[in-house]
């Protein structure tokens, strides 16, 4: 957003830059590994477009100071967003009156990626099961958990609760491949 032009982001994330982040969350850099990940990110995007104005929030926004946020804002977009918490979000960019939510998910919510994976604890088998490629929007989303997904973050899980929890907002969903890198023994994404 910041290469295209936006000039005005606010970041908001509670967490600090691992080095296990930085081949999937190319924004920040080795030298920032512990610090705020907000505060990395401005760093990074500062030094990518100078003229965009970034304000950082170091904390995790729930109720009124989410909506407050999204109130605020042209556009939302979550990285992060888990089955639980898909409604709430909903919910608040309905309140706010935004008309597009850009939700972040993985190619990993597919059939074909876990049942092809091989990996016994996947569910997997070492042949791909029959699928048209390249993968279209319409190929089965899997049902078992993902493997190696961090805890409470099923992508699959997630789209179906947005699905669910929609009435006529646009949803934008991204789905990056799979990324691997220090550490990542099946990254979710």
């Amino acid at each position: 957003l910041a290469a295209s032009g936006v000039g005005n982001l606010v970041l908001v994330d509670h967490d600090r830059v691992d080095l296990t982040n930085l081949q999937r969350q190319i924004v920040h850099a080795t030298e920032r590994v512990g610090q705020d990940k907000t505060t990395s990110a401005a760093q990074g995007l500062a030094a990518l477009n100078p003229g965009v104005r970034v304000t950082t929030i170091n904390q995790k926004l729930e109720g009124a100071a989410l909506d407050d946020q999204v109130r605020q804002a042209d556009a939302v977009v979550d990285t992060r967003t888990t089955a639980s918490n898909a409604a709430t979000l909903l919910a608040c960019a309905r309140a706010a009156g935004a008309r597009r939510l850009v939700v972040v998910s993985s190619t990993d919510v597919y059939e074909h990626f876990v049942t092809g994976s091989g990996f016994p604890s996947a569910g997997g088998r070492a042949t791909l099961p029959r699928q048209t490629l390249p993968i279209t929007e319409d190929a089965p989303l899997r049902r078992a958990p993902y493997p190696w997904a961090s805890p409470g973050h099923d992508n699959a899980a997630m789209e179906r609760a947005l699905r669910a929890a929609a009435r006529d907002e646009a949803i934008t969903l991204l789905r990056p491949g799979m990324i691997y890198g220090p550490g990542a023994a099946g990254r979710e994404w």
